[in-house]
């Protein structure tokens, strides 16, 4: 579950930054980790309600109390571990 959901989170920005390897990447993975990434779209669209926002606010209310960037870190890790993967060099060492 951990590693999907990193999978997750990650395969966004792998495709920002390299839209072949993202290709190559999802086509790599078993069929039932496909379905399952799938699966986890359709159920992200049923939060698009006033449901999901307020989630989305509590959400980001808990991590801003561990992290000043509330849930833009979510995004920032995502971004800074694909541009490794791909060989970018926007990650100082």
């Amino acid at each position: 579950s951990a590693c999907l959901c990193a999978l997750d989170y990650l395969l966004p920005s792998l495709y920002a930054h390299d839209a072949e390897k993202y290709k190559a990447a999802v086509l790599s993975l078993p069929e039932g980790v496909r379905y399952d990434l799938n699966i986890g779209v359709s159920f992200s669209s049923l939060s698009d309600g006033a449901l999901g926002a307020i989630s989305s606010e509590v959400n980001d209310a808990v991590i801003s109390i561990f992290d000043s960037d509330g849930q833009g870190s979510y995004s920032r890790f995502s971004y800074l571990v694909a541009d490794y993967l791909v060989g970018g060099d926007e990650v100082a060492s």
